[in-house]
C-alpha cells in the first residue's frame, strides 16, 4: 500500500505551493494585521486568534518572490509549526490533495538552493513547491521574533 500526503494546495502569483495537511489548523480570510517592530522582515506583523498573538509570514517574502500589496482576495493559512502557530499570506487557497510519496522529490537533489522547501511534485502539468514547516523559523529568526513579541506584553 502506496503512503500519501494529504497536501493543502495555494497560490502565489500563478506558482502553486503546498503545506502538509497535519500541520494545517485552518484557513482564515485576511483580516487586520498589525505591523510588529523588530520582526523577521518576513513578517508582516500579528492578528488575533481567539485572544492569542498569531505571527503572520508573508510566504512571499519568506521564499523570495515579489511582494505584493495585501488584497481583500488573500488568505491567511494557520499552521502549527515546531514552536508556534504562525499564519501564511497567501493569495488563495485550492484545497486538499493527497499524493503518493513517491511522487515527491527532495528539493534539494533538484533545485539546492531552493530554501524554506521540502519537497517537489507534479501534479496534472503543474509543478507544486511543499513548504517546509519545520524549517520555517531559523533559530535567530525564532530568537528575534520572541522579543518582538515579548515587546507587546
Amino acid at each position: 500500500m502506496e503512503n500519501l500526503r494529504e497536501l493543502l494546495l495555494f497560490h502565489c502569483d500563478s506558482q502553486r505551493y503546498a503545506v502538509q495537511l497535519k500541520n494545517v489548523q485552518k484557513v482564515i480570510s485576511i483580516v487586520n494585521i498589525t505591523h510588529l517592530p523588530e520582526a523577521p522582515h518576513f513578517i508582516r506583523g500579528i492578528i488575533n486568534v481567539q485572544g492569542r498573538f498569531v505571527p503572520v509570514a508573508d510566504i512571499r517574502l519568506r521564499i523570495g518572490i515579489n511582494e505584493k500589496n495585501i488584497e481583500l482576495s488573500d488568505q491567511i493559512i494557520l499552521i502549527n509549526t515546531p514552536n508556534r502557530l504562525i499564519g501564511l499570506l497567501v493569495d488563495e487557497t485550492e484545497g486538499i490533495e493527497r499524493i503518493s510519496e513517491d511522487e515527491i522529490m527532495d528539493s534539494t537533489s533538484v533545485i539546492p538552493t531552493l530554501k524554506h522547501i521540502k519537497g517537489i511534485s507534479k501534479l496534472k502539468d503543474d509543478i507544486i513547491y511543499i513548504s517546509d514547516v519545520d524549517d520555517f523559523l531559523s533559530f535567530e529568526e525564532e530568537i528575534m521574533l520572541n522579543k518582538a513579541l515579548e515587546k507587546l506584553s
